[in-house]
């Protein structure tokens, strides 16, 4: 009796708010350390990757959990590698395993830090040996059991192209780049400007593999195969080496910090191409990998403190 007349109106949030990604959606995964924290509860990540012909791989994608604020990353390569990754920082802790490869000899290994971690990464600068490829199915089925999330990249997403049933369900968040997700999956995706016919295959493979997929290139896609978004940070001078493996170490680290793997990997991009804005204004057209690490807190910090300005500026 003392309602006259419902009307329904629309509260003004566009439809494009749930396809893109904004900062909002970064900083509402982000974890703020309590005073009593202790090391430890702030994520723990095992990096399992490294060959004889590539050890910047791994050590670019430790740096960037690291520089995150992780507490602890270890990186698990061949012993060929081992002290060029340990040169790169005092902070890196490094495990290895004779040889100029990874093998199924690792396995045992590896297996106890799979335990000890809060999230993996499997394959920055791995190779694509057979033995390799051994290994990487039995770590797979390791996780499957563990129920551990985890990230596969680089050579991981071409030694699995062959064993896709096994990540089926599994909290995985998968890196391709558009000639790894044909290599992977054995389809090709067509142009970046066709927003919808890519959203599609990409949507219809995640909700097949029932995994998430991140799709990189000039518009980052994220899907777990029922929600689709798109993150639109990022500049052209992203595309040289290590810059993925800067996002493989990102998605790590909220996976680490107890996001789930969609919401991390949706973070995870959308900070990333933030990151090579920030460095493209900061230092120029012509950084790296390195000097995105570099500023990974930076720009997290540069964020954050114009999220505050903008609020009190709309009171």
């Amino acid at each position: 009796k003392f309602i006259n007349e419902i009307l329904v109106k629309s509260i003004g949030i566009p439809l494009e708010a749930s396809l893109f990604i904004g900062r909002g959606d970064l900083i509402s995964n982000l974890k703020v350390r309590k005073v009593d924290t202790h090391k430890g509860q702030y994520g723990r990540i095992l990096v399992v990757g490294g060959s004889k012909n590539y050890s910047g791989a791994p050590a670019i994608t430790s740096l960037s959990g690291i520089n995150f604020g992780i507490d602890l990353v270890i990186t698990y390569t061949p012993e060929v590698v081992g002290n060029a990754i340990r040169n790169y920082s005092p902070n890196m802790i490094v495990r290895t395993n004779p040889g100029d490869w990874l093998n199924i000899n690792a396995f045992d290994e590896i297996s106890q830090l799979i335990d000890w971690s809060n999230s993996i990464i499997i394959g920055p600068g791995l190779g694509e040996k057979k033995e390799t490829e051994e290994l990487l199915v039995k770590l797979l089925e390791k996780l499957k059991n563990s129920k551990k999330s985890f990230v596969l990249d680089a050579d991981a997403l071409k030694l699995v192209k062959n064993h896709l049933n096994i990540l089926k369900g599994q909290p995985v968040i998968l890196t391709p780049h558009e000639g790894e997700f044909k290599i992977m999956s054995g389809l090709e995706l067509p142009s970046y400007n066709k927003i919808r016919e890519r959203g599609d295959i990409i949507t219809n493979l995640a909700k097949t593999l029932d995994v998430i997929l991140l799709v990189k290139g000039p518009f980052d896609y994220i899907s777990n195969g029922k929600a689709t978004r798109i993150n639109r940070t990022g500049c052209p001078e992203m595309s040289i080496g290590g810059t993925g493996d800067v996002l493989a170490g990102l998605c790590a680290s909220f996976l680490a910090i107890e996001n789930d793997p969609f919401q991390s990997a949706c973070s995870a991009a959308f900070l990333n191409g933030i990151i090579g804005e920030y460095c493209r204004n900061k230092i120029g057209v012509r950084f790296t990998a390195l000097d995105m690490i570099s500023n990974i807190n930076e720009t997290i910090l540069n964020l954050l403190n114009s999220n505050i300005k903008n609020a009190k500026n709309k009171k």
